[in-house]
């Protein structure tokens, strides 16, 4: 009988310093679960469809004075194929959009997206029926092309300034 409980006492304290852990169980699956995606790609066949239909392409820029439209097919074409396969894994708090496109078919717009350019901010994040829906990586080309636009527009401001 001394023997059981000696047994069950040893069990018991076995178990309670099985059971401590320093760290939070939910804090260890918070670690080793794998990043989530801000939101989802575009769809393949979404990106289709403006690849091929996009008839029309307007850039609205937030902080500069201008704005800008594509109606050439092959223009339209080349900015669409700035939005990276990529997913965007998050947005930085420093990072905001600066410009805002709006793709058309045949007058429609079929899709919005917020372009964010800068630091560590290249990609865009695309609204459908006015909500955040999908966001995808910018391509080296299109931050090429967004770096191109931006410096035109400052060399256009100290023209006029200056």
């Amino acid at each position: 009988m001394k023997n059981q409980i000696l047994l069950a006492i040893g069990l018991m304290i076995m178990s309670l310093f099985a059971c401590k852990s320093d760290n939070n169980p939910g804090d260890a699956a918070k670690q080793s679960a794998p990043a989530q995606a801000v939101y989802p790609v575009l769809p393949a066949e979404l990106y289709q469809k403006l690849y091929n239909e996009a008839d029309y392409l307007d850039f609205i820029f937030h902080n500069f004075p201008f704005s800008m439209s594509q109606k050439e097919k092959p223009s339209i074409q080349l900015n669409v194929s700035y939005i990276d396969k990529a997913t965007v894994m998050s947005i930085p708090q420093n990072c905001k959009p600066i410009a805002r496109q709006f793709y058309q078919i045949e007058g429609e717009i079929i899709l919005e997206a917020d372009v964010y350019y800068g630091a560590d901010c290249n990609f865009y994040v695309f609204h459908e029926n006015g909500k955040a829906s999908y966001a995808n990586m910018m391509s080296q080309n299109g931050v090429g092309f967004f770096q191109n636009i931006i410096q035109q527009a400052m060399n256009a401001a100290k023209q006029i300034g200056g």
